[in-house]
């Protein structure tokens, strides 16, 4: 879609694309385990490998089908979580979240931004999720894509700015 110019940009995950789309990371963030406040397991700052699996999960993700992180790392050691529902939407999802006993494996940073209660993922093996900021190179150039480019680059180096000054 990009190369196509169906797309100016793309945010996502790291993907491997052919050598004309270029990328920047924008932000790094760890997975936790987020529910709702007053889920049965809110009251824990932990749980265990056993109490995830047993949870009925929410899979969020823009691909119609396939794994996620969070999947192939639990395949990886011969194990699977239930998920019970898959949405292209963490609103939409995130509300579900709200009226359920269901959780869902999101970056920290969301969690907190939506006033869930969440807990350190008991798999040691998931790498921290990384969003990047796709572009075509045709547009590289473009003095409206630059300029666009540099403001969400600007907003997310803000925001992390910001994040730090709150945590000191």
């Amino acid at each position: 879609d990009l190369a196509a110019g169906r797309l100016d940009f793309a945010v996502d995950a790291p993907l491997n694309t052919d050598a004309q789309v270029r990328h920047v990371k924008l932000m790094e963030d760890r997975y936790v385990c987020a529910m709702r406040q007053g889920h049965p397991l809110a009251s824990n700052a932990s749980i265990s490998l056993d109490d995830y699996l047993a949870l009925t999960h929410i899979h969020i993700s823009t691909r119609r089908n396939g794994l996620g992180q969070v999947d192939l790392a639990l395949g990886k050691i011969g194990l699977q979580r239930k998920i019970t529902l898959r949405s292209q939407h963490y609103l939409m999802a995130s509300n579900v979240l709200q009226h359920t006993d269901m959780v869902m494996t999101v970056p920290e940073r969301f969690a907190r931004r939506h006033d869930l209660h969440f807990v350190t993922l008991p798999i040691t093996e998931l790498p921290n999720v990384e969003t990047h900021l796709y572009w075509h190179e045709s547009t590289e150039q473009d003095p409206a894509n630059r300029w666009m480019r540099e403001q969400l680059i600007e907003v997310c180096q803000q925001q992390l700015a910001q994040e730090k000054k709150s945590e000191a």
